[in-house]
């Protein structure tokens, strides 16, 4: 930044959001005046437009720019909405403040969201303030609340008589599409948005495998279907040969057919009874008899840390680790 003389004129030469600017004017006074009234304007212009980008406008941008066209868009798109829910779409993204945060995770808490779900709703709302400083609606990213601790030991499990009975209620109730994606979930022991976008050309029918591509985190797997899941699968494939293997599935609306089931069978208060269940049911069941890399590998986890609430249940398994000790033991007394 200068003020210098160009023949008659004094030249203010100076720079705003990385632009050159030029002002001339007669004296030097003049310019240096017009240079900071310069400023100062481009300042409360900036401040008007930050004060003006919505919350709904940064959720756009970030959907767009971050979330579009990958495996967690759907559900990134959702959570991210519930917060412009929350605040309302005209809401200043300027206003947002560790309070304000902590008056939303509130409210999560009140619909009982778990803490790991709260994390990752409150996670899409950092990304939206990074976006948005990012592309300059924001002045700056204000510092959020600490991630909550997250309790991995006591997620909800259904036992098989309630999977059966929610089979059976979905059939009852004309929903057989949701009594199969009922199975097909528990079974496979995957994410919801996994299981919408499977289609029958990931069906293997020769080897009795169903492949997820398109995964959380990126890395595709194949499983072999069990029998009874297989007698479901092959049913479904002639009628959607060329399809998804569950045409125009929806979350929302399995989640409000699944609340249905619930009240028919007395469940209703059993909050933490949600689709997501079946996945954590599946790695249950499989944790007894199998090695946890053999579960990571079939649900798709990608860290032990991820694993330690179903290692509880995996004891029994540990039998022949306990007399192989034992055996060692007496082997050397015996000598």
């Amino acid at each position: 930044m200068a003020v210098r003389k160009s023949g008659d004129q004094w030249v203010a030469d100076f720079k705003i959001d990385g632009k050159r600017k030029y002002l001339t004017r007669a004296s030097k006074a003049e310019a240096i005046k017009a240079e900071k009234l310069a400023i100062e304007r481009a300042a409360w212009e900036a401040e008007v437009y930050t004060q003006s980008f919505t919350i709904k406008e940064a959720r756009d941008q970030t959907i767009l720019r971050r979330w579009m066209g990958t495996p967690s868009e759907s559900n990134m798109s959702r959570e991210s909405q519930e917060a412009v829910d929350f605040f309302g779409p005209e809401y200043a993204l300027a206003r947002l403040t560790a309070m304000e945060v902590e008056r939303y995770r509130d409210h999560l808490r009140r619909l009982g969201n778990k803490p790991a779900t709260i994390n990752r709703k409150v996670s899409a709302i950092s990304s939206m303030l990074n976006d948005a400083a990012l592309y300059g609606q924001i002045t700056a990213v204000p510092k959020l609340p600490t991630r909550l601790k997250m309790d991995n030991t006591k997620d909800r499990v259904m036992t098989m008589e309630e999977e059966v009975a929610f089979r059976q209620t979905f059939r009852v109730m004309g929903h057989q599409e949701y009594a199969d994606l009922t199975l097909f979930l528990v079974e496979m022991g995957c994410r919801f948005s996994e299981a919408q976008r499977c289609i029958t050309n990931h069906v293997n029918t020769t080897h009795r495998t169903i492949s997820f591509f398109r995964t959380k985190n990126s890395n595709p797997r194949t499983n072999p279907c069990t029998e009874t899941l297989w007698n479901t699968v092959e049913r479904l494939l002639p009628s959607h040969r060329r399809g998804h293997l569950f045409p125009d599935l929806s979350y929302g609306a399995f989640n409000y057919q699944w609340n249905r089931v619930k009240g028919k069978l007395g469940l209703e208060s059993d909050l933490e009874l949600t689709p997501h269940c079946l996945r954590h049911t599946c790695a249950s069941r499989m944790i007894r008899y199998c090695s946890t890399s053999e579960v990571m590998v079939w649900g798709g986890w990608k860290s032990l840390g991820s694993m330690q609430r179903y290692l509880h249940l995996n004891v029994e398994g540990l039998a022949n680790a306990k007399r192989a000790l034992e055996t060692e033991r007496a082997l050397f007394y015996q000598r």
